[in-house]
């Protein structure tokens, strides 16, 4: 039962974006299990939902997390033949994407703790 009532619960985030990302299909596409977290991290920040509750299914999860990769990794092995004559593009894709995304949340850090030390 400890992992059951967690686990049903991002379940229940998971389908009910996935119902929401239907309906506004003919204005957006937004996949449903983006809609989901998403709904899932509102309802977190207003303490509908606590993370204690959560905690023994997504502790789990974090613990097995590159077990969640595998079916990446296969999938892209499938899909050799179509990457192959972009793979040089696709990888300086990943590489400046990650560097941008690796400097600004340093920058960001770095910007919100010079506004905490300006409180202290």
């Amino acid at each position: 039962m400890k992992y059951v009532l967690p686990f049903g619960l991002i379940w229940l985030m998971l389908e009910t974006g996935s119902v929401l990302s239907r309906l506004i299909e003919p204005v957006i596409l937004i996949p449903g299990s983006i809609l989901g977290m998403l709904l899932l991290f509102v309802l977190l920040l207003t303490g509908v939902v606590k993370m204690e509750w959560l905690s023994p299914v997504t502790s789990v999860f974090l613990k097995h997390m590159s077990f969640f990769f595998i079916p990446l990794g296969v999938g892209l092995l499938g899909a050799a033949d179509l990457i192959a004559p972009i793979w040089v593009e696709m990888t300086l894709l990943l590489i400046v994407s990650n560097l941008a995304v690796m400097l600004g949340v340093g920058w960001i850090v770095q910007w919100l703790a010079g506004k905490e030390k300006v409180r202290s």
